[in-house]
């Protein structure tokens, strides 16, 4: 058996929340759902130091800011007809 869970992370907070589990009869989230669970109103939560969900939030955040910066650096800017 193997879950998988839907998170949402506030990089300007550092606190995540899980809003979605789905559980799965093979390892790996393989094989068919056994069973899910939908959070309606998630918590917020702080992050332990250097635990998983401290690594999750970090690699969300960062990956957001490259995105940001990439997209940011790709933008055309005009250029003048001649």
């Amino acid at each position: 058996m193997s879950v998988r869970l839907r998170t949402v992370v506030d990089c300007k907070t550092g606190r995540f929340e899980v809003t979605e589990s789905s559980y799965y009869a093979d390892h790996f989230g393989g094989g068919p759902i056994v069973g899910t669970r939908r959070d309606e109103n998630p918590e917020m939560l702080d992050a332990v130091p250097d635990s998983i969900e401290d690594k999750l939030i970090q690699a969300a955040c960062a990956s957001r800011t490259t995105a940001r910066a990439v997209h940011r650096s790709t933008k055309s800017t005009p250029r003048n007809k001649h």
